[in-house]
């Protein structure tokens, strides 16, 4: 049997994914789960990077886009580190970046905004205000988009199907610029290929 602590300490939502599937395998008998909710540790709450010890060893999340970020920080983390999974990856980064612990770093994938069943949400650092004004407008909890909606056959289109393809761009001048040309270029892209069936953009 697998024995899981997952201490789930960040305010990013990217999170969700992880516990929620720590959850259903716990569901599925193949783990012992144990999450502890609010850490009191050297980890940032809004750096986005979960830590979680599987029958001994250390492994971290990193949710982040891009390298920019407390760099120092996710040091220290990958010295603890048995395996340590990022949700950006790059071999040349980890090279300049991290070298002396490459061997510990490997890709997380593509990440979706899922809930498990009755998962709580553990941090909402959204302004009072903000969280009010969702209620009056109904609009859905985060913890709504359950596991279920994801795993549904798609219904397809026989003729004339669409291209979706939506996103925003970062704010500030850094290096995530580049992420915001990548998404420029490939709604460009779109728009060459298919034409009236691409439904997207950028939302101002």
């Amino acid at each position: 049997m697998i024995n899981m602590i997952l201490e789930q300490t960040s305010k990013q939502p990217h999170t969700g994914m992880l516990v929620a599937g720590a959850m259903e395998l716990e569901k599925q008998g193949m783990l012992n789960l144990k999450i502890i909710e609010s850490v009191e540790n050297k980890l940032d709450s809004a750096i986005g990077v979960t830590k979680v010890v599987i029958n001994g060893s250390v492994c971290y999340f990193d949710y982040a886009d891009g390298y920019s970020d407390c760099i120092e920080l996710k040091k220290s983390l990958l010295k603890e580190a048995d395996f340590y999974f990022r949700r950006s990856y790059s071999d040349k980064y980890n090279s300049m970046l991290f070298s002396e612990f490459q061997n510990k770093i490997y890709p997380l994938g593509m990440n979706y905004y899922v809930y498990a069943q009755n998962q709580k949400i553990l941090f909402d650092n959204r302004p009072l205000w903000k969280r009010k004004l969702r209620k009056l407008l109904r609009y859905k909890e985060d913890n709504d988009f359950t596991i279920d909606i994801f795993e549904k056959k798609a219904d397809y289109k026989k003729t004339n199907p669409t291209v979706l393809f939506y996103t925003r761009l970062w704010e500030e001048e850094s290096e995530d610029n580049k992420i915001d040309e990548m998404r420029i270029n490939i709604i460009r892209a779109l728009k060459e290929k298919y034409g009236q069936l691409f439904r997207g953009g950028i939302p101002k």
